[in-house]
């Protein structure tokens, strides 16, 4: 054979890292080792594995994203082959977890715990990112599976289900909705809306309102949920939300009230996404299987008090 899985090995370094000079201080070798990989592949192959970019690093190709995610499972797989026969159950090698970055502090931690008791031998590397970004990666090979909600994510990924979440409102101490125990649509759309303005969630929210032909009009659009958290405490508008943290308040520590909506809106699924399974490495099959394993201990949004 004319390629070794030291090739590979050097190739899926330069593509995660995107850099030749970052992926020879991971494998610990020299540049010229890796770009002599990188030459030797495309050589191989008669097509071009990246686009080189002066100053901003290398990009795969669309040819080279299929290689590479084809190169990540052959890697995965020789590395449980080494192993196998004379290890207990410990997988090594290298995960990497992409996690919805608004998402990612409340479930994360807790699955990462769990996995990591069982395989302490697997580096996990975590990308936080927005839905738009995960869904790029995952296509890319980037990442090797998703924490996320069901927003944008390709259709050619499979999903693993771990939780569901109701949407909420949240409102300021003193607004005049505060007097309800559950709040409508239609009320919460005489006020000012704040809409975190992420691909897919945004839209998401709004079409809520206009399935019911609602338009409620936009006070701002902050880039973070707790930004968007610390505007509504401040009484610049009303915000919808499927997350919310053990605390109800922001990061000033005024108080952020949260009713449940009296309407019947559809559930968000809390997922993992991931390649078909014939595709998955095995460090991203066994983090699969440990997070359906911890679901049940992963917390809950509770929507029965009212008060912040």
């Amino acid at each position: 054979m004319h390629i070794t899985l030291r090739h590979l090995a050097a190739f899926v370094a330069t593509a995660e890292h995107q850099s030749l000079t970052a992926a020879a201080l991971h494998l610990n070798i020299s540049q010229p080792s890796v770009s002599s990989s990188i030459a030797l592949l495309e050589d191989h192959y008669g097509r071009r594995l990246f686009t080189r970019h002066p100053g901003q690093g290398v990009k795969l190709t669309t040819f080279g994203t299929q290689v590479a995610k084809r190169s990540r499972k052959l890697l995965s797989d020789a590395l449980d082959l080494e192993s196998f026969g004379h290890r207990e159950t410990s997988l090594g090698g290298t995960l990497v977890v992409g996690c919805f970055k608004d998402l990612a502090p409340y479930y994360m931690p807790t699955l990462l715990r769990t996995f990591l008791a069982a395989e302490p031998a697997v580096t996990v590397r975590l990308k936080e990112c927005d839905f738009d970004e995960i869904g790029t990666m995952l296509n890319d090979g980037a990442i090797d599976i998703a924490l996320t909600y069901d927003l944008l994510i390709p259709a050619a990924m499979e999903k693993t289900v771990l939780a569901q979440q109701q949407p909420h409102c949240l409102f300021a101490e003193g607004h005049p909705i505060g007097k309800r125990k559950t709040v409508s649509l239609k009320e919460l759309s005489q006020f000012p809306l704040i809409l975190v303005n992420q691909a897919g969630s945004w839209q998401y929210v709004l079409q809520l309102f206009h399935s019911q032909s609602l338009n409620p009009a936009i006070a701002f659009r902050p880039s973070s949920f707790e930004m968007q958290r610390a505007l509504v405490a401040r009484n610049f508008g009303v915000a919808i939300s499927y997350t919310r943290p053990a605390t109800d308040r922001s990061y000033d520590g005024s108080p952020v009230c949260v009713r449940p909506i009296s309407d019947a809106l559809p559930q968000q699924a809390v997922l993992l996404a991931h390649p078909a399974a014939s595709l998955m490495t095995s460090q991203a099959a066994a983090f699969a299987k440990s997070c359906v394993a911890a679901a049940g201990s992963l917390p809950e949004i509770d929507h029965s008090d009212a008060e912040p």
